[in-house]
């Protein structure tokens, strides 16, 4: 997504959530969705700029000053619970 790539991903474990809605999501267990979510990338060219797009809205919410905001408020859960 960084780089400006349409993704296509897994749609199991926390995958999903970490892409959220910038990317086409397949069944890594089929070989024919994932041939046909790929294909479907391949050919259209409105899907992958849409998701071009959703990608680099998405990334914004994986950045330093987050996870450090995030993790200060565990802590501070943690301690209020104390």
């Amino acid at each position: 997504m960084v780089a400006g790539t349409p993704v296509a991903a897994s749609n199991c474990t926390s995958i999903p959530e970490v892409v959220g809605e910038a990317a086409i999501l397949f069944d890594p267990n089929d070989e024919n969705d994932i041939a046909e979510k790929v294909v479907r990338l391949l050919a259209d060219k409105n899907l992958r700029n849409e998701l071009i797009q959703k990608g680099f809205q998405n990334i914004k919410r994986f950045n330093w000053d987050n996870c450090c905001a995030q993790t200060i408020k565990v802590y501070e859960n943690v301690l209020n619970e104390i």
